[in-house]
């Protein structure tokens, strides 16, 4: 491989077409894995766990006490050990997300780049499920998450 590597930039090819030859992603394959990545990690976060939480023990969150899908909620609703459970989930999406971020690093862009835009959509999916008609939480675990999961 190496040797058609050489005989292309001879020929003046072009960087990009070099990578490609020698079996490494193209800057353009990177940002398509990064939008893959990025509403991954947005569905990964609109992941309800309060709502399910509060389905499993009978209760609409939404229609109890703050009407929140929280944490906060779903410890006052339903008590503390499902709120931990809650707080735990949405902290661990958070923190996934992120993580997910980090599979589309690349040495052309800022190594915190990927892991924020991913864990901004982990974030946002949480605040704006899509399963939820765009009505979530406020994101304080997920958000706790993903600074976690970038420090």
């Amino acid at each position: 491989m190496p040797g058609i590597a050489i005989h292309y930039i001879k020929l003046g090819v072009t960087c990009d077409r070099q990578l490609k030859l020698a079996g490494y992603p193209t800057q353009g394959a990177r940002m398509i894995l990064l939008f893959a990545l990025a509403i991954a990690s947005y569905l990964i976060g609109a992941i309800p766990f309060g709502f399910i939480a509060g389905w499993l023990k009978g209760v609409d969150l939404r229609a109890v006490g703050s009407g929140n899908i929280g944490a906060t909620n779903a410890g006052r609703v339903l008590g503390k050990k499902w709120g931990y459970a809650v707080f735990a989930l949405d902290f661990g999406k958070g923190a996934l997300g992120a993580f997910l971020g980090r599979l589309a690093l690349n040495d052309e862009m800022p190594a915190s780049l990927t892991p924020a835009v991913c864990g901004a959509a982990a974030f946002l999916g949480h605040m704006f499920p899509v399963y939820l008609r765009f009505q979530g939480g406020k994101g304080v675990a997920t958000g706790a998450g993903v600074i976690a999961s970038m420090v």
